[in-house]
């Protein structure tokens, strides 16, 4: 608490040198017997006033050149904050004068509830300058990349902005039970041998337990840190927990895949082990496990049966690109310089924004970017909680509570197991994702559906006057959500008609 009264007491300071100072300045101007300017012009008649003015001409122009990325930043900052005036009625910031670090590396975690809102909500809210990810194709197109520049943002290289086409076509079939038979002699590259066949055809992997565990981690696609999604339509919100249980069970199982290569497939040539392809109606593409020759190869990824458009086996070969695998260095080379220079840097942990009343799983990018600065420079970067919740968000004049939470830091002692690599910097990193998705729910109001989400904001206004502070109200909404999920543990998730009723 008195760290908190003492940086309050720093920035009401700051504001008042800023006063005085602007005040001071009318004065002096406003008395000719005091005007600086007026007495030099007195003393050295031979100076005239449009010499002064040329000079001052020229300062301007030379501060305005030099500080044109800073000047743009907070004319645009500006503007954003008349757009957030005028569409939501209400916008109320909590925690931002005593949770946000004035100085040094910042990274700020934001919930992801809105494709376009976030992060001009968070932009427009926070006294630090933010850079946000974007994917460095679009940094690099015309316009877009200009005013990206202009706001700060961060590019990252993805895999997928310099896929290529590979030679040939490929048809795809089911690998029965996940069995994958790879004959080792085929490999391209030590890394390819991760996986090994035996004679019954099952895989058997000396290493690839600590291996996979690791490349997990690491193959955090950028995409996931810098891409967004469409969120589901207000019809979808009563069912998204379902859905979402859905697609998490999709993702956790691994489901193989032999690649089969027709019309001068070059697989050993233009392929290594953990890159990806991607062909028509399969976006995120597989994972190449395993080289066998120029027309065959495993791959594992996402459940193709589930897709639309897509049968196994292939009934016509496919057109296919390539994706190389981009080292994590590469891809976080430039976050890392940013962190290093005492910048600050926003990502969506979640990876996509979404309509849905609790967090998504979270992604392992801002685990790996701060332990890598902390690896390569030594820092300890604050992870600060950005909690968006919207009343009405989708409708002109809503209302948005930014809420920022208590800054987490990284353990120094766990760097070592990170290094380590495998097992244990898998845990690592997973141990700092349970933590900021913890302080994520504390800076949030999180329900199980949409409609528990609007009877905890009527609960929380009929049992409390609309007087209550915006912090009280977050608090206290999020007593009542903790509340009904006590209830709901209590009655094993068949609360009785009456409360439904009442509901």
């Amino acid at each position: 608490m008195p760290q908190s009264s003492a940086r309050i007491s720093d920035v009401e300071n700051d504001f008042s040198k800023t006063q005085l100072v602007v005040f001071f300045s009318i004065l002096i101007l406003a008395v000719d017997s005091i005007n600086p300017i007026k007495i030099f012009l007195h003393v050295f008649p031979m100076v005239q006033t449009w010499h002064i003015a040329t000079i001052s001409i020229l300062l301007i122009t030379y501060t305005s050149i030099k500080e044109m990325k800073q000047l743009l930043y907070y004319s645009v900052k500006i503007f954003f904050h008349s757009i957030l005036s005028i569409f939501f009625r209400e916008v109320n910031v909590i925690g931002a004068t005593t949770n946000i670090p004035l100085y040094g590396p910042v990274i700020f975690v934001p919930n992801h509830a809105s494709q376009f809102i976030d992060s001009v909500v968070v932009l427009s809210t926070c006294q630090r300058t933010i850079s946000f990810l974007m994917a460095e194709k679009s940094y690099k197109k015309r316009i877009v990349g200009e005013i990206a520049w202009a706001m700060n943002v961060v590019p990252v290289k993805r895999a997928q902005d310099d896929a290529r086409k590979g030679s040939g076509f490929i048809s795809i079939d089911m690998n029965v039970n996940g069995k994958v038979n790879v004959n080792a002699n085929a490999c391209t590259s030590d890394d390819d041998a991760v996986v090994v066949g035996d004679d019954s055809g099952n895989v058997s992997q000396e290493n690839q337990e600590k291996e996979e565990a690791e490349i997990k981690m690491e193959e955090t696609d950028a995409a996931e840190t810098v891409k967004t999604e469409e969120g589901e339509g207000e019809d979808d919100k009563d069912n998204d927990n379902d859905n979402k249980d859905k697609d998490d069970k999709a993702k956790d199982t691994k489901n193989y895949y032999i690649i089969r290569g027709v019309n001068g497939t070059q697989f050993t040539k233009e392929l290594n082990p953990r890159d990806k392809i991607r062909f028509p109606n399969c976006p995120e593409g597989l994972k190449i496990t395993s080289i066998q020759s120029d027309t065959e190869m495993i791959a594992e990824g996402v459940n193709l049966t589930s897709k639309k458009g897509i049968s196994l086996p292939s009934p016509t070969p496919l057109e296919y690109d390539i994706m190389k695998r981009v080292e994590l260095g590469v891809v976080y080379e430039k976050v890392l310089s940013k962190l290093a220079a005492e910048g600050t840097i926003g990502i969506f942990p979640e990876g996509g924004s979404h309509d849905r009343t609790d967090l998504l799983p979270l992604k392992a990018g801002v685990a790996l970017i701060a332990y890598s600065a902390m690896e390569k420079y030594g820092l300890s970067i604050p992870i600060v909680p950005v909690g968006l919740n919207y009343f009405k968000g989708h409708k002109i004049r809503g209302r948005v509570t930014v809420e920022y939470g208590r800054p987490i830091h990284i353990d120094p002692a766990t760097l070592k197991d990170y290094l380590n690599g495998g097992e244990s910097k898998r845990k690592v990193c997973n141990d700092v994702l349970e933590r900021i998705e913890d302080s994520l729910r504390s800076v949030i109001v999180s329900a199980p559906d949409y409609k528990t989400l609007k009877m905890i904001h009527t609960a929380r206004r009929l049992y409390r006057d609309k007087y209550m502070s915006s912090s009280e109200k977050q608090d206290l909404s999020r007593r009542f959500a903790e509340g009904y999920k006590q209830l709901l543990l209590m009655t094993q998730g068949n609360p009785p008609q009456s409360w439904l009723d009442l509901q």
